[in-house]
């Protein structure tokens, strides 16, 4: 089988970095077939196994990584590189996706989905855990 371009660029980029939250989590590159007229929301149900009817949350991309970018660059020189990370994954997501969106699924336990289009229209991504209390 050939290597998917998408996820190897995903891969990549989001390798090492982890979401902050209670419990700091890594990044894991999904692809998944698209179903006719499907939507991101439904998809990242799927993909995730939840229940089809878990409450779906979706937030702007920019309220996910401006905090962080932001955060990191205001601690240290080695935050400034944590924070150069996160704008360059930002960055290989738009190369790689179209129309992409962030959803959030669950509430302690909460499963973050980045999701768009890949250029032959399936849905990929990636998706990381914020443990919050």
């Amino acid at each position: 089988m050939a290597t998917d371009p998408t996820l190897t660029a995903l891969k990549k980029a989001s390798a090492g970095l982890l979401y902050p939250s209670e419990s700091d989590a890594p990044f894991k590159a999904f692809r998944l077939a698209r179903e006719k007229g499907e939507r991101a929301a439904k998809a990242v149900l799927r993909v995730g196994k939840h229940a089809p009817d878990s409450p779906v949350e979706e937030v702007a991309v920019t309220e996910l990584f401006n905090p962080l970018i932001e955060e990191l660059k205001a601690q240290s020189a080695e935050g400034e590189a944590d924070a150069q990370r996160y704008r360059e994954l930002l960055q290989a997501l738009r190369e790689q996706l179209a129309g992409i969106k962030v959803f959030r699924v669950g509430q302690t336990q909460v499963a973050i989905y980045l999701v768009g289009k890949t250029k032959d229209g399936d849905w990929a991504g990636l998706r990381t855990t914020s443990v919050e209390t």
